[in-house]
């Protein structure tokens, strides 16, 4: 949706997603390294990104923050759980799997992402406020393009679109991950091969994305995914995990007695 409303309104929606996907298909197709080697040179791009929203707060009326501290915790905190179910997620699996090697390594590097992101998005909230005021962002669609907007460099003319471009770019790494991690779950619980998964995969991509008209029920089907993932993901292996335990103990005393 983004990207329709500021580069490519004309643009239909099977060619926008075509579009992002296709590159993300490529990496995929290549291995786990060529999208780990994408993703390490992503992070010089989110560099780049986080100096928008500390333009705004450097810029900005440090004032326009009064009404944001008046608010109540409850109305502060109202987003948490979402939050916390993004985090009940792969890091949490790390436990109920135990035979994971460097489990503690990838929980702490998966929390540190996800605190890198709360940053830069609470940054992204107090910088808005602090330019356009407390009342006007809740009426942008997108406040780091419209701060961009205020940038202005003398080397670059529309700081606007170089942030988009990057942004976009940096989309990418979201479709890849996912992608590879689909298509590593799907090779491995169904014995099917790499290319074919992925080709499966894509085209599932690219329906679901047909589905949805607007950014409202694209979110609306990805709340109801989510939710069938933290059951499935989750709750089962939770459940299952007990009787595995009690399963385990019952074949350990079945040896000792033989």
């Amino acid at each position: 949706e983004v990207v329709r409303i500021w580069f490519f309104p004309a643009a239909s929606r099977l060619t926008l997603m075509l579009f992002l996907l296709v590159p993300s298909v490529y990496m995929v197709s290549k291995g786990l390294r060529v999208v780990a080697l994408f993703d390490g040179f992503i992070y010089l791009i989110m560099a780049l990104l986080a100096l928008v929203p500390l333009h705004g707060i450097i810029d900005g009326n440090i004032l326009f923050l009064r009404p944001v501290l008046q608010v109540t915790i409850g109305k502060l905190t109202s987003g948490a759980l979402k939050s916390g179910v993004s985090f009940l997620g792969f890091e949490l699996l790390l436990f109920f799997y135990p035979e994971v090697l460097g489990k503690k390594r990838l929980f702490l590097t998966g929390a540190g992402s996800i605190a890198m992101a709360t940053f830069f998005y609470v940054g992204a909230f107090i910088a808005a406020i602090a330019l356009f005021g407390p009342v006007q962002p809740a009426h942008l669609t997108y406040p780091l393009l419209e701060i961009s907007r205020t940038i202005s460099l003398p080397i670059v003319e529309r700081v606007d679109l170089l942030f988009g471009g990057l942004w976009v770019t940096a989309i990418t790494t979201t479709i890849s991950g996912f992608l590879i991690g689909l298509v590593k779950a799907v090779e491995t619980r169904f014995h099917v091969r790499n290319r074919i998964s992925l080709a499966v995969i894509s085209i599932v991509t690219v329906i679901a994305s047909l589905i949805t008209g607007s950014f409202a029920e694209a979110e609306a089907l990805a709340d109801m995914i989510g939710i069938v993932g933290l059951a499935v993901g989750v709750v089962f292996p939770a459940v299952l995990l007990p009787v595995a335990w009690l399963r385990k103990g019952a074949i350990k005393k079945w040896h000792q007695s033989k």
